[in-house]
């Protein structure tokens, strides 16, 4: 541990709650410059990080031309947080008490740093009285929004603006990167964005909005939304739309209406289910961009995705502007691979700045219809999850039913089988859990003298002058009808005199049948590794006093018995 903060002096008084029983949080500047923790009823604890200047190394200051070298001043006394200045990428930790910022910061609710600030700037949420749900008519809209910009070297703060008078359901601050800048703050009912100005706008998203605020709301109460738990990531660069991962799994977008630079309204549309408004079953409980047009959705109730979106475009508008662009240029002449430049240009870049009027209800009509513009979600991965387990139970495997499957399924599957019910509501389901592998069985023979097998796939060479085709690979999605698949099999074998041999084995529609009349000595001994190289053309054999190698390139190898035989070896 680097930084505690335990002390007694920040405990806080005898009827303040204990550092374990407060909602502690951590946030990071996203300039890289520092980091926040959240501790206690009202600490705030900044880690700077070193960059810049303070990174400079200085083996190879040269004092003739640089100048005489500057003091070393980093401390020899081990101190909290500081054990070696040099060595370490970040500086000393210090403590501010959120009433010395402010002495109206006395209930913290949410605070996070915020975009395009020169100095690090954080939004935090916050109130004189403890919000409540059952004094709404004496506490209606308590909550206060401040930004604060810290002075990391004099350790010191300065208010920029305050917003007062808003929702007491706000709970969460989401810092919102250029162009459109500023925070959103998230409440159970409504969203309301602020600008780097003070300018705020918000939305309504249920019936519930109007009686819990007298702040001004855009109406879209027919979404019937609760945001309770969502996660809210960014969706687009161009015009900085926000992806809604409410609760319950469903997906909504929220788009700033802007004005210039400024932003003039909110709307938000849900994803229709055939544009995969619906795949994710359960809410999110994290969120990590992970490259272009992708987010790693992680989740406590269901299976953790990868989710991906495209752009639903007009073909016909495309061409037809296309068309204008080129002065009149044939139809014909623009081919398949011009509509895929347009869309990838139109991902690139995007449809520019929603224009969405900010009436009542004018978004919501249409909020379920597939229009052009829209985005279309769809799974690339997913990292199976089986919580939170609500009962388990025992159950025997489900073997076959002929006798045939049963005799082949006979002490390959477990006796007993682990049934557990996992996750709630729309991720619910049951998962068998096994004591072992359970592999699909598509015939069984009897081979008590193996003990070991290799599979292998051997590329028929080519003759010269003629390019050598590339190995299939698997992990392409190569799976077309010329893959290669593995033919020949290498048996190590240990007889009943204690001997051992290696033998080569090829698969026919028959069945498995042995090559000889080869190189290849199965007296040689047993296997202990076998595999290809060269793409496949050389098979390397390792014994346990020596390595073979074989190419269907020589006569008496038995590669080429194994091309001449199933397939012709080349001259």
């Amino acid at each position: 541990m680097i930084h505690y903060f335990e002390q007694d002096d920040l405990q806080g008084g005898p009827w303040a709650p204990r550092l374990s029983d407060c909602v502690n949080y951590l946030t990071a500047d996203p300039g890289s410059r520092c980091a926040a923790l959240k501790f206690g009823a009202r600490n705030l604890a900044i880690l700077p990080f070193k960059h810049g200047d303070e990174d400079v190394n200085m083996d190879d200051w040269d004092e003739e031309l640089d100048g005489p070298r500057p003091a070393d001043k980093s401390p020899t006394k081990i101190t909290n947080g500081n054990i070696n200045k040099e060595d370490t990428p970040y500086g000393s930790s210090f403590v501010l008490r959120l009433s010395a910022l402010d002495p109206n910061l006395l209930h913290s609710i949410h605070l996070a740093f915020l975009h395009e600030y020169r100095e690090p700037t954080f939004g935090i949420l916050s109130s004189t009285l403890s919000p409540s749900s059952a004094l709404l008519y004496e506490r209606k809209d308590p909550l206060t929004y401040m930004v604060f910009t810290l002075d990391l070297h004099q350790r010191a703060s300065t208010t920029i603006l305050s917003v007062s008078g808003l929702p007491y359901d706000l709970f969460k601050v989401v810092p919102v990167p250029a162009p459109v800048g500023g925070a959103l703050l998230v409440g159970t009912n409504e969203f309301i964005h602020i600008d780097q100005a003070g300018k705020a706008n918000g939305v309504g998203v249920n019936i519930f909005a109007k009686q819990c605020t007298s702040f001004g709301l855009v109406d879209q109460s027919d979404l019937g939304m609760r945001l309770e738990g969502c996660t809210v990531e960014q969706l687009s660069i161009q015009n900085g739309e926000m992806l809604i991962i409410l609760q319950s799994g469903a997906l909504a977008i929220l788009s700033f209406r802007m004005d210039g630079r400024s932003v003039s309204g909110l709307s938000i549309r849900r994803v229709a289910n055939e544009a995969g408004g619906s795949i994710i079953p359960a809410g999110a409980s994290s969120a990590s961009p992970l490259a272009t047009n992708t987010l790693f959705i992680g989740s406590e109730r269901a299976d953790s995705v990868v989710l991906g979106w495209s752009r639903k475009f007009n073909q016909l508008s495309r061409r037809k502007s296309r068309l204008e662009l080129t002065d009149g240029i044939d139809d014909a002449l623009l081919d398949d691979e011009d509509l895929e430049d347009d869309e990838a240009d139109d991902d690139l870049y995007g449809d520019g700045p929603s224009n969405i009027p900010a009436t009542n209800g004018a978004a919501a009509s249409d909020s379920t219809s597939m229009k052009a513009g829209d985005y279309i979600f769809q799974v690339h991965d997913s990292l199976v999850n089986i919580a939170p387990i609500v009962d388990t139970t025992f159950g025997k495997s489900a073997y076959p039913t002929t006798d045939d499957e049963r005799l082949n399924y006979e002490g390959v599957t477990s006796d007993l089988d682990l049934i557990v019910a996992t996750g709630k509501e729309e991720a619910g389901a049951l998962a068998i859990i096994h004591q072992n592998i359970q592999p699909k069985i598509i015939g069984r023979f009897e081979f008590p003298e193996a003990r070991g097998i290799w599979t292998i796939t051997a590329t028929r060479p080519t003759a010269k002058g003629l390019e050598a085709k590339k190995e299939k690979s698997t992990m392409s999605g190569d799976y077309g009808i010329d893959a290669q698949y593995d033919r020949l099999m290498i048996v190590s074998k240990s007889l009943t005199d204690a001997t051992e041999t290696s033998d080569v084995y090829v698969l026919t529609s028959a069945g498995f049948e042995a090559l000889s009349g080869t190189e290849f000595e199965p007296a040689a001994g047993a296997t202990i590794e076998a595999g290809t190289l060269g793409n496949g053309m050389r098979i390397i054999q390792v014994l346990k006093s020596e390595v073979r190698s074989y190419d269907g390139g020589k006569s008496h190898s038995f590669l080429c018995r194994y091309w001449s035989t199933y397939g012709g070896c080349p001259k």
